[in-house]
């Protein structure tokens, strides 16, 4: 029996199927079935990225309502700032006390 004529079947002990067709029609089905399948994987992905897309969209307004409130106290803080002079200095003090007897 050539492999032309033989039948899919599950096969020993690797149990996968396998489909061996030779020639014109084997090449002719190997590009339908790839082209089919980079048409789904393009498919999918479209799909997969509108909706991380919405999803992005929908968290990103959710985080721009709740935040509304912390950003107008900041504008009118810094205006008020702005307004009278003052300025902010951030910094860090380390303070060593000399009597500790550790330094």
């Amino acid at each position: 029996m050539s492999p032309e004529n033989e039948t899919p079947r599950l096969t020993g002990s690797r149990k996968h199927f396998q489909v061996h067709v030779g020639g014109l029609p084997g090449a002719l089905l190997g590009f339908v079935a790839g082209a089919v399948g980079l048409v789904l994987a393009l498919m999918f992905s479209l799909v997969l990225f509108a909706v991380l897309l919405g999803a992005g969209v929908v968290f990103g307004g959710y985080l721009w309502w709740k935040t509304r409130k912390v950003r107008q106290v900041l504008r009118e803080e810094h205006a008020r700032r702005r307004t009278t002079g003052e300025r902010e200095v951030e910094g860090e003090v380390v303070h060593v006390d000399p009597l500790d007897g550790k330094g």
